[in-house]
C-alpha cells in the first residue's frame, strides 16, 4: 500500500525513498533522522508474507473509523510538554531544514550581471586576442 501512495516499482527503491526523507522516517516511528537504512529491503518481504487480507482489511477499517476530534495528539509540541522530563530522550542538537526552497544557498542565475561581468574577466585574463 505504501508503495503505491510514493509510486515506487520495487522495494529496494521503497527504502531508498526512507532513507533520504525525514519525513518517511517520521511517519513510520523513528526517534530522528538517520543516514543509514532504517531495514534492510528483505525485512519488507517478510512483513508482507506475515500479513493476511483479513489483517489489512481490519486496519483499514480501524483507520477510517478513527476519531481525530476527540483525540488527544500523542506526538508534537503538546507532548513534550506534557511528557516532563524524559531522560531517555536525546537533547535537541540543532536545526535540519528539511525543505529544499528554505535552504540556504548562493546561486547565481543566468539574468546576474556580474556572472557576465565575471565572464568577461576571465575571458580577458585568458585570451586578450578576441578583445
Amino acid at each position: 500500500m505504501t508503495r503505491k501512495c510514493l509510486k515506487v516499482s520495487s522495494d529496494r527503491e521503497l527504502v531508498e525513498q526512507i532513507t533520504e526523507t525525514p519525513y518517511l522516517q517520521y511517519f513510520i516511528g523513528l526517534p530522528g533522522y538517520q543516514e543509514e537504512p532504517p531495514f534492510d529491503v528483505s525485512t519488507l518481504t517478510l512483513f508482507r508474507k506475515r500479513l493476511t487480507h483479513e489483517i489489512i482489511m481490519e486496519a483499514n477499517e480501524y483507520i477510517l473509523d478513527h476519531d481525530d476530534e476527540n483525540t488527544p495528539p500523542t506526538s508534537g509540541a503538546g507532548d513534550a510538554e506534557s511528557s516532563g522530563n524524559n531522560p531517555d530522550k536525546p537533547e535537541n542538537q540543532g536545526t535540519l531544514i528539511v525543505d529544499a526552497t528554505c535552504a540556504p544557498v548562493n546561486i547565481r542565475y543566468p539574468q546576474d550581471v556580474s556572472l557576465l561581468n565575471e565572464s568577461r574577466e576571465k575571458l580577458e585574463v585568458n585570451k586578450p586576442e578576441l578583445l
